[in-house]
């Protein structure tokens, strides 16, 4: 394959019934525990990643790349909503291969702008913290880390996601105290701040930012 050539994987919607974990796929072992839980995230939040598979000669599909997620849609079979389950259909045997053993490896880390979108959007809409960590797959820590920034102006994040400013200096979220004091200094600094500092007041001669949670 070269570098010019496009790999094309329809999206179908593929009956529950008609889906196998395939031989393929590398991951074998899994808690009990953690597919019951991922199962309630889906059953609330729906399925946010596809499956990816390869049709076999029955016309069946073995799933490559989303085990955890077809585990966890069997539970799910008295809900209509999961009969039938998107699947990303490789056009072939040797692309089926790649994405079983990249996934893991070469899954791409969404910015931590996006993250704060997301997480934030969610939350808003009642979703709880263990609910999102499992939907994203992280830990609740690190959910509550960006959900500390969810708060912050549409500017700030879009500074944040073009690099003109990092999670070590962008400012927290805006409680009161930030709203009076911090958040002047750092519309009027922006992302040109550099220096850290505790103080509650900048001159036009000194550029400051807040470091998260200071």
């Amino acid at each position: 394959m070269t570098k010019q050539e496009t790999i094309i994987a329809p999206i179908e919607q593929v009956p529950f019934d008609d889906l196998y974990v395939s031989d393929l796929n590398p991951r074998t072992v899994f808690s009990p525990e953690g597919i019951e839980a991922l199962a309630e995230n889906i059953r609330q939040l729906g399925l946010i990643q596809n499956l990816a598979g390869l049709r076999d000669e029955t016309g069946k599909v073995g799933i490559v790349a989303g085990g955890r997620r077809l585990r966890a849609l069997a539970l799910l079979q008295d809900d209509p909503r999961f009969a039938t389950v998107s699947v990303k259909i490789a056009p072939d045997q040797a692309t089926a291969e790649i994405w079983a053993s990249s996934e893991n490896h070469h899954r791409e880390q969404p910015h931590a702008a996006d993250e704060i979108r997301e997480y934030g959007s969610m939350a808003e809409r009642g979703v709880p913290v263990p609910s999102i960590a499992i939907a994203f797959g992280v830990n609740e820590k690190h959910v509550y880390r960006r959900l500390k920034l969810a708060s912050l102006p549409v500017s700030v994040l879009d500074a944040l996601k073009a690099g003109e400013i990092t999670l070590s200096n962008a400012p927290p979220s805006p409680s009161a105290r930030t709203r009076r004091t911090r958040w002047p200094c750092w519309k009027r600094c922006g992302a040109r701040a550099t220096a850290i500092t505790r103080s509650s007041r900048c001159s036009n001669r000194t550029r400051c930012a807040a470091r998260i949670g200071a």
